[in-house]
């Protein structure tokens, strides 16, 4: 079985048993917990199967700390990352892996403001881990647990239909599909949408720690969505990440869309509602559609590395309305400080309502290019050298941008390469007007890379 485990800005993920084990997870959840000096904080989790596991050693290691605990039980990464802020606690620790496959889960701290941690944090939580001097106290100081109220709940719903118009989401009698991966979304999703007067059908629903599909939001995970929207004639489906993060769309039509295209269409039914230019956050890997988008409506994108943590920071200490990437992930200028598939569907839900149009014709309302995404397998240590080679191999690159690994722009198209936090690999985007071309330009990379890898 593999051993893998990643240690960084993403917090602590791996393979549960072989890489994320007993040890480490002790030790990560005890400099948190000394990180945090034994305040108030939240613990979210999701259904995986070993959840249950890292609950107990991170429950353990906060009680150790003399740290006031509120257990949300398993409830989305939005709603917690709320609540953090909500509750003024001292920080957070959601326990789920996301979009990675079964056999993984994660730790991921979040900060006093329900943010993740940002790099300078989670250096000091580093620094903390490798000193192994952890906040212990005695018998009579050790910190206590107690359960979420319901009523908290309710204030999260409420913030993330502010500004939604919800008489004329009622009025126009959608009929939507929700994917909800067995995840946490489950817990709530139902709530939401009764609230909002719209006829959802759920699917894949259940809190058994099984994942259905790949939790990755994605075209090739969407089928039983499609299937039950044609099915049952729906207006729009969603499909959900485990942690209620991420987000793709089933169009009326049928079409299984790129997760690339959320962030634009959630930007566009934002845009339209406004008056005046505004400020998107993006990242140096997202698709050109949203530049189409933002320069439609004579507003401007500031490109940012990759990652939420990223993406979340620009959003709050600029002038921009809303954050996102090219995964179906979206933060909103709001008191929830993370990425929120609820919010972004609620939002194009209301786009189709105030337009009187479909899932489809708002899509056709993007302007589309075609990318091609690759992952290529490659230690760390060798990969900044790959990437530095790779600007040897091309002829007429318009330019250069190196804010978050490479990306190589053309008139017509481009080409990112980026170092993964998460995973052992090199990330390879590639985007054209044809995905004909897209896949013929990111082959022409990852041949090249595999023939530098093998001489190494």
């Amino acid at each position: 079985m593999p051993r893998f485990i990643r240690l960084g800005n993403a917090g602590i993920r791996g393979i549960v048993g072989s890489g994320l084990n007993l040890r480490r997870t002790s030790n990560y959840c005890s400099a948190l917990a000394t990180w945090t000096n034994g305040g108030k904080i939240l613990i979210g989790c999701d259904t995986r199967q070993s959840t249950p596991f890292l609950k107990s050693v991170a429950l353990s290691s906060f009680i150790a700390a003399g740290s006031e605990i509120i257990d949300c039980g398993v409830l989305p990464a939005p709603t917690v990352q709320f609540l953090v802020k909500k509750l003024n606690a001292s920080g957070g620790c959601l326990i789920g892996a996301s979009h990675h496959g079964l056999g993984w889960n994660a730790i991921l701290p979040l900060n006093s403001s329900g943010a993740c941690a940002k790099s300078g944090e989670h250096q000091d939580i580093l620094n903390i881990l490798h000193s192994r001097q952890f906040k212990l106290e005695p018998w009579d100081k050790l910190g206590s647990v107690k359960k979420l109220e319901e009523d908290y709940l309710e204030s999260y719903i409420e913030e993330i239909f502010s500004g939604i118009n919800v008489k004329k989401i009622a009025k126009a009698k959608l009929k939507i599909v929700i994917d909800c991966c067995n995840g946490s979304a489950s817990t709530i999703v139902k709530r939401i949408f009764t609230k909002a007067g719209v006829n959802t059908v759920t699917l894949n629903d259940e809190l058994n720690g099984y994942l259905p599909h790949n939790p990755e939001p994605r075209p090739r995970t969407a089928y039983q969505t499609k299937a039950l929207l044609e099915t049952i004639n729906a207006d729009i489906g969603f499909v959900l990440n485990s942690d209620a993060t991420r987000v793709s769309i089933v169009s009326s039509d049928g079409e299984t869309l790129s997760e690339e295209l959320t962030f634009p269409l959630v930007t566009k039914s934002l845009l339209d509602k406004m008056k005046s230019p505004q400020t998107i956050i993006s990242n140096v890997c997202t698709t050109r559609s949203l530049d189409k988008v933002a320069e439609a409506h004579g507003s401007r994108v500031i490109k940012a590395p990759v990652g939420q943590s990223s993406a979340v920071d620009e959003l709050f200490e600029s002038d921009a309305i809303v954050a996102g990437d090219g995964m179906g992930s979206v933060a909103f200028k709001s008191n929830v400080a993370g990425f929120d598939a609820f919010r972004s569907m609620l939002v194009i839900i209301e786009a189709m309502a105030l337009k009187g149009k479909s899932s489809a014709e708002l899509v056709e309302e993007i302007p589309r290019y075609q990318i091609y995404k690759s992952k290529i397998n490659c230690e760390s240590s060798k990969a900044y050298a790959v990437i530095q080679r790779c600007t040897e191999l091309f002829e007429g690159v318009v330019s250069i941008d190196k804010t978050d690994g490479t990306r190589f722009e053309w008139e017509e198209g481009w080409i990112h390469l980026r170092v993964s936090e998460t995973e052992p690999v090199l990330r390879l985007i590639s985007e054209w007007p044809s995905l004909e071309k897209a896949r013929e330009k990111a082959e022409f990379v990852k041949r090249a890379i595999m023939r530098t890898l093998s001489h190494e």
